[in-house]
């Protein structure tokens, strides 16, 4: 039986807002195969420290702007009338983070962000750390996301997953156990495990 729900921030609980092509393009780091924050730590000390800059301008103006995702909010009050924690994992600071959930007063039992001093997704260890912090097995941790990135840290924790699409097509799903448009199929998700 499912415990707990850790979702991805921006794409998932928030409207897509970030445009990743365009802050690559404003760091001078080209589209590859490396996530944005690799680029970055791969960067010498300055140019690094300017890259940073530019994400949390754009992670700023995109916490400012943010709207929830498609029901989210039946989302996260059937959450807690199932008596699940509720936790974010974001790539995104600490700060663009807060702003977020003050600006949409929602909030969760536990916020990792990029800042929390642990590897980030799709590294396993966020969910691996819920798990002893709640002493719940990952097994017992449903991740959601609407990057294959959320998808691999959970598949790597051994919780089960769902890639939220947004409308876009995705033929890579990188193997999530469901596929939804938007954070409001999640809720039958959900009540289908408790309905068993």
């Amino acid at each position: 039986m499912i415990q707990a729900v850790a979702f991805d921030l921006d794409g998932t609980i928030t409207r897509p807002f970030l445009n990743f092509s365009q802050i690559r393009l404003e760091i001078g780091v080209a589209l590859g195969r490396q996530s944005l924050l690799d680029q970055l730590e791969s960067l010498p000390a300055e140019e690094k420290q300017r890259g940073l800059a530019v994400l949390e301008r754009h992670e700023t103006e995109a916490a400012e702007n943010a709207e929830l995702n498609r029901d989210v909010k039946k989302l996260l009050d059937r959450v807690r009338e199932l008596g699940l924690l509720c936790s974010v994992i974001t790539r995104n600071s600490k700060r663009s983070t807060d702003v977020v959930c003050e600006k949409l007063s929602i909030c969760f039992d536990h916020v990792i962000t990029r800042d929390s001093g642990l590897p980030i997704k799709p590294d396993p260890a966020p969910l691996l750390y819920l798990s002893e912090k709640w002493n719940i097995p990952t097994s017992r941790i449903f991740m959601v996301g609407d990057f294959l990135y959320d998808v691999q840290s959970g598949k790597a924790a051994g919780s089960p997953t769902c890639l939220v699409t947004n409308g876009r097509d995705m033929p890579d799903t990188a193997g999530a156990d469901y596929v939804v448009e938007h954070p409001g199929e999640v809720i039958p998700i959900l009540d289908g495990w408790f309905a068993k």
